[in-house]
């Protein structure tokens, strides 16, 4: 029934402008350098659309929150919900000059235990960094004085000499193009995340909510990531 009455939707909707509220999720930073510009995009070309955007770096449950779509940026384990990939980005690790003349760089994973790193913590528990050896995806646990979940924190601290940092590429980009960090291990990196829009299992999205969607694959698809 559900599907019956998606169907009509969709087909009045073919017959009228986009109208209606998107209630879409995505992770904060993302949803601020990213989504927030498709939406303004999005909104532009469809005048009658509303839009309410919910950042959260939680794992979002869409009928809980009450979302019609949400972006996530991982491997999907299996589940009910459907997706569509958008793109993917790259992990990577880094460290600033002054750390490599003092310390120098590591030319293999298992170099890290010898030098200072900006532990990543999440649920109170820090997490090792994945790495591609041997064709094979390796965890390499990895120590260090400061540790945070904040990739803005693990920059910063980058940028003082601290240590060496891994974060999604699109976070550092700025740093690493005026030059105050560069990247290391690029050789090890695994395989690229994706991204993904995901909605309901037992709903096709909407036409409004579809065309958003087509809006924000194609402006990652523009995007350095």
């Amino acid at each position: 029934m559900a599907d019956i009455a998606d169907a009509k939707q969709e087909a009045a909707n073919k017959r009228a402008d986009l109208s209606g509220v998107i209630r879409i999720g995505a992770p904060v930073q993302f949803a601020a350098v990213h989504v927030a510009p498709a939406i303004c995009d999005f909104m532009k070309r469809h005048p009658q659309v509303e839009v309410e955007l919910k950042p959260s770096d939680r794992d979002v449950n869409l009928i809980d929150d009450d979302l019609d779509v949400a972006v996530r940026i991982r491997h999907l384990a299996d589940s009910t919900l459907k997706a569509r990939r958008l793109g993917e980005l790259r992990v990577v690790a880094f460290g600033a000059p002054a750390y490599f003349a003092g310390n120098g760089r590591p030319r293999h994973p298992c170099d890290l235990t010898r030098h200072e790193c900006v532990v990543r913590v999440a649920d109170g528990h820090p997490e090792p960094w994945p790495f591609r050896i041997g064709r094979q995806r390796r965890l390499v646990r990895v120590n260090g004085r400061f540790r945070t979940d904040s990739v803005a924190a693990t920059a910063a601290v980058v940028l003082g000499g601290l240590g060496l940092g891994l974060a999604p590429l699109w976070q550092i980009r700025s740093l690493l193009d005026q030059g105050l960090i560069e990247l290391v291990l690029e050789e090890f990196e695994v395989s690229k995340l994706p991204i993904h829009a995901v909605f309901r299992p037992t709903r096709m999205p909407v036409a409004k909510t579809r065309a958003f969607i087509d809006v924000l694959a194609d402006r990652l698809r523009n995007e350095r990531l």
